[in-house]
């Protein structure tokens, strides 16, 4: 799982790191939401069900939240536009 996400994680930067250097800000910005969004989605279409109960951080929203499964997370993150990753149990606890 960690190697999946290093390659997808990897991907993404090469992804954003390509973008041209003559878009305004708000268009970079745009176009770096919409890869990450595009990311959510397809995690969540090749998600395989877990069944265990994950604690979501989303860190530019101050945000934690339970989730079903990692799949239920990655659904959110598709259809909100959120940005939640899995954390410690022990964090939504405190929360």
């Amino acid at each position: 799982m960690q190697t999946h996400f290093a390659v997808a994680t990897i991907g993404l930067f090469c992804l954003i790191s390509s973008t041209t250097s003559q878009k305004t800000a708000r268009s970079e910005f745009s176009d770096v939401a919409s890869i990450i969004n595009k990311y959510w989605c397809w995690r969540a279409k090749h998600c395989t069900n877990t069944g265990t109960v994950v604690c979501g951080r989303d860190l530019r929203n101050k945000a934690r939240k339970y989730f079903v499964n990692t799949c239920a997370m990655y659904k959110v993150n598709c259809l909100r536009r959120y940005g939640f990753t899995a954390t410690n149990m022990s964090r939504c606890i405190e929360y």
